[in-house]
């Protein structure tokens, strides 16, 4: 099925709530919802139905919704430069922060977030899971400084934290405001059983390990 997407919107549901969307199947400038391709709406530029078009398996009507709580009246939403083509989202320091050499520091961003591919948080029993994996930014990495533990699990509803490693030999600074790593949302795998299993089935590397497959 082809739908339309929709620039990014923010949402406010109730105070410091938020809501990340990335809308399907809505007209790209107008934001209303396309029938049969096409906007309803008069006199818009896209009522042949002509924006930027990509391939879902998503039912009409249906968001992908990074769902954001601000829990610091200084904290920034995170952002996603190019929906759709980007895999992650961008977090930003809530406080200037030093880190130093060959140090591990925690950096606050003053939020929590899940995402929910179905868009509403009313009803997660039986439904696909995602958590959020901390990832580093290029350029926060070629100053020295890299993200370590960055683990969030799809329950988890406290504040974000990003930890980081210098691997330079000078102090780097954290600027708040700055953008400084992203969330990655991935699907939770762990609902299965764990079996104890005198050999693993598959596989033609055997035990072979380090160096196995030369240099």
């Amino acid at each position: 099925m082809f739908v339309s997407f929709a620039e990014e919107s923010l949402v406010v549901r109730e105070p410091e709530k938020w809501e990340l969307h990335f809308r399907l199947n809505t007209c790209t400038i107008c934001g209303h919802y396309l029938h049969d391709n096409k906007c309803p709406t008069v006199g818009c530029n896209c009522a042949e139905g002509v924006g930027r078009v990509y391939i879902t398996n998503k039912s009409e009507g249906e968001f992908n919704v990074l769902f954001v709580t601000k829990l610091d009246d200084k904290a920034l939403l995170p952002t996603c430069s190019h929906p759709g083509e980007d895999l992650g989202f961008d977090v930003f320091a809530l406080e200037d922060v030093e880190v130093g050499p060959h140090a591990v520091t925690k950096v606050r961003t003053g939020i929590s977030a899940q995402y929910a591919p179905w868009g509403d948080q009313s009803d997660w029993c039986g439904k696909e899971r995602y958590g959020l994996i901390v990832k580093d930014r290029s350029s926060v990495a070629a100053s020295g400084l890299f993200t370590v533990a960055g683990v969030i699990d799809a329950s988890y509803t406290g504040e974000i934290i990003i930890m980081f490693r210098n691997v330079s030999q000078v102090i780097l600074d954290v600027k708040a405001g700055q953008k400084i790593a992203q969330l990655v949302p991935t699907l939770v795998r762990t609902a299965c059983r764990i079996k104890n299993v005198d050999v693993l089935p598959y596989g033609t590397r055997g035990y072979a390990g380090f160096g196995s497959t030369g240099k």
